[in-house]
């Protein structure tokens, strides 16, 4: 009993003492029987780490949320960047002068432009069918408030139904108001009151239902909104479609002229300067390729384009055969030069039947295939006849020394950039040997 006693007495004075430490007698693990100052030793030891982990596991989570924050604006900021630079590759696209843009630039602008209209259709698709599903979640609107509306009505009806019996039955209340009060609005109020009263649960729904009607309505009103402006969304997404497509449309159609006035070229300039190869590079087999795959169905072809019979030719001298129109011109120019020390001579006429047989052979005998067919929808692609200034007779792939005049540098360009527009020969940007009365 004594110790008994004295344990009880020991806990109460721990109980009583603000000093010491409850959970050093009552049961912590590890501090049982230990003494008070001990215990208290033993115990704050052990509160340090409870609030250790405590602290150690805060700062984890937090700095995992951090961590989850910091990615994903990691995450947008890259995103914006993309898009950043698709827009100025796009805006690039756009600003590309075919006439004198190098190949590989063309070929940057078709294929960032045609990946640009691919993605755009895809978000048009994408857009149509969020209207359509907007759309939808608007009609479901208005038909669950046409159903709520239909309730409520029923649930009138009810209440109609049963004042009317009030009436019929002799209702004392009923007849009390049909007979007493003067405002009939009052009266019919005060029967529905009374036979709310009498029915609770009519009452509860027909609130409820009145509730439920009046959400369904702002869920009509936002729906609606919503709907119009993923239709509004949706609509502005095709404008811009339009607009890159016919932009894209129009650059196919300058880069096959290019291409075609390239090819042409190639075929013939080998007979003005052996060094020239008849094979197209890579970037230009390039281009063929873009314009043979991107649906483009080509411009119109020259057709057999304008006559040109042997007597509408002239020999001016130094290789070069023009049509007589300008045939005095180009032997003034040539004669020019050769005072001033510049040997200029080159090739100018070309036969369209000998083009007609390439035609055939390369892209198929029907006459669509011959003079309409998209170059670059033959193998190897092939120019088209009728479509070159050659053979019409009024253009010159020009050489210098025996050398076809291959950059803007040279006293063989530098004489013709400053002179040629004076005898009405004009260049094509990106060829600087080739110089017609079109500029073309």
């Amino acid at each position: 009993m004594s110790g008994q006693a004295s344990t009880t007495t020991q806990r109460y004075r721990l109980s009583t003492n603000s000093s010491t430490d409850y959970y050093s007698v009552y049961g912590m693990p590890g501090v049982v029987g230990i003494g008070v100052s001990g215990g208290k030793q033993r115990l704050s030891r052990w509160k340090l780490c409870v609030l250790t982990v405590i602290l150690m596991m805060g700062s984890m989570t937090s700095a995992h949320s951090q961590s989850d924050e910091d990615q994903a604006e990691n995450v947008e900021e890259l995103r914006a960047q993309r898009r950043e630079v698709h827009a100025d590759r796009l805006a690039n696209a756009k600003a590309v002068d075919v006439e004198t843009a190098a190949i590989e630039d063309l070929n940057e602008a078709l294929s960032t432009f045609q990946q640009w209209i691919n993605n755009q259709q895809l978000v048009v698709e994408i857009a149509r069918a969020e209207a359509q599903s907007a759309q939808q979640a608007r009609d479901e609107a208005l038909a669950d408030v046409a159903i709520l509306s239909q309730q409520l009505q029923r649930l009138e009806d009810q209440i109609r139904e049963s004042a009317v019996r009030s009436f019929v039955e002799g209702d004392p209340v009923a007849v009390l108001l049909e007979s007493g009060d003067p405002t009939v609005s009052i009266r019919r109020e005060s029967l529905v009151q009374h036979l709310y009263i009498g029915n609770d649960d009519l009452r509860d729904e027909l609130r409820r239902s009145r509730e439920e009607l009046i959400v369904g309505e702002q869920r009509v009103i936002l729906a609606s909104e919503v709907a119009e402006e993923k239709r509004l969304d949706a609509e502005e997404h095709y404008r811009v479609l339009v607009g890159d497509s016919a932009r894209y449309q129009t650059l196919l159609s300058k880069s096959e002229v290019r291409l075609e006035t390239l090819l042409f070229e190639r075929q013939t300039l080998v007979e003005l300067d052996q060094s020239i190869s008849s094979q197209l590079t890579a970037a230009e087999g390039q281009l063929a390729t873009l314009l043979g795959t991107s649906g483009f169905s080509g411009g119109s072809g020259g057709g057999p384009g304008e006559t040109v019979s042997p007597a509408d030719v002239v020999d001016v001298g130094y290789g070069v055969e023009v049509h007589r129109d300008i045939a005095e011109n180009v032997r003034t120019l040539l004669a020019a030069a050769r005072l001033d020390g510049v040997n200029l001579a080159g090739g100018g006429y070309r036969d369209a039947a000998a083009q007609i047989r390439v035609r055939r052979n390369n892209c198929g005998t029907s006459d669509f295939a011959i003079y309409e067919m998209s170059p670059s929808k033959c193998r190897p692609p092939t120019a088209r006849p009728g479509t070159s200034m050659h053979e019409q007779g009024r253009a010159i792939d020009f050489t210098y020394n025996g050398a076809l005049i291959t950059s803007r540098s040279g006293a063989g360009w530098e004489w013709l950039e400053t002179n040629a527009s004076s005898y009405g020969l004009f260049n094509l940007p990106y060829e600087p040997w080739h110089f017609s009365t079109s500029g073309s």
